[in-house]
């Protein structure tokens, strides 16, 4: 664990501070849509501080659910200058036995990271990962199939950015990535830039005994924020047709936009979903399609 910044790093020598009673959080929120409408996030939760060579003090927080374990970073303070994260340290040691489903990162170039790389089926802990490292989220199970894990993030505000893993195929460990430069077309900083006090996102461990628990759990909309909309009556889940991953031509297309319409009222689906290239139609345009 640890984070270097361009003004302070917590990386060694740290001095062990305090660490608040272990409380039990328990709150319940209502989702518009997913895995389950009514939703309760219950844990045991602590922080720890700690302190650098330099006197200043880096803030662990710890929870631990049922169905997995979660911490983050907080740089406590309160001042007006800007601080930038150059690189996270934060590593998962995976059992060397264990098992893995994972998708490579895509290579940076003008209409990627889009996240659309096959995943790599059962492959062995340790594998060297591509030039460009692992997408999140990660899942993997012991050599017994007794004890399954999924790494992930969750609840990356605009204070912060989107991470990844990489491994050098010399040990079983995970370490968090910040963005390359080019990703993005070179849009605004690769790295996160913030003021304090600086909440960072959380590393999540969801665990359980098979799939299915990885499946169920709500962990990751449990530690993030409500969402700020207060009007969600306008949001209905449904089917869709898509046209692009067979035929990734047609959203250029009207009349096979319009096939795809007539699918989706035969098949009694909700929705068309017209993807990239839809503002440069052929034979036709998007307000006639719509």
């Amino acid at each position: 664990m640890g984070i270097r910044l361009s003004d302070r790093e917590f990386l060694e020598n740290l001095e062990f501070l305090s660490a608040d009673p272990v409380k039990k959080l328990e709150e319940h929120y209502t989702m518009p849509h997913g895995k389950r409408r009514e939703c309760s996030n219950e844990c045991n939760a602590t922080t720890l501080r700690l302190r650098n060579r330099a006197g200043l003090v880096l803030e662990i927080d710890l929870r631990a659910y049922n169905d997995g374990v979660a911490f983050r970073y907080r740089l406590p303070g309160a001042d007006q200058a800007l601080h930038t994260l150059l690189t996270e340290h934060t590593g998962f040691s995976l059992p060397s036995s264990s098992r893995l489903w994972v998708q490579p990162y895509d290579e940076t170039a003008t209409h990627s990271p889009a996240y659309e790389a096959f995943y790599e089926d059962g492959i062995a802990a340790g594998t060297p990962s591509h030039a460009n490292g692992w997408a999140f989220p990660l899942l993997f199970c012991t050599a017994n199939q007794k004890h399954w894990a999924l790494i992930t993030e969750a609840n990356t505000t605009a204070n912060f950015c989107a991470t990844r893993l990489v491994n050098q195929g010399t040990d079983d460990l995970y370490r968090v990535q910040l963005p390359d430069p080019r990703d993005g077309n070179r849009a605004g900083s690769a790295n996160p830039i913030a003021r304090l006090p600086w909440e960072m996102p959380w590393r999540v461990i969801v665990v359980g005994g098979s799939p299915g628990t990885i499946v169920e759990s709500t962990l990751v909309t449990d530690l993030s924020q409500p969402s700020t909309l207060t009007d969600t009556s306008w949001i209905h889940p449904g089917r869709v047709a898509w046209s692009w991953w067979s035929n990734q031509r047609s959203p250029k297309d009207a009349k096979a936009q319009m096939q795809f319409i007539d699918l989706a009222a035969e098949m009694g689906w909700e929705y068309v979903l017209v993807d990239a290239n839809w503002p440069i139609m052929d034979n036709g345009n998007i307000h006639e399609v719509i």
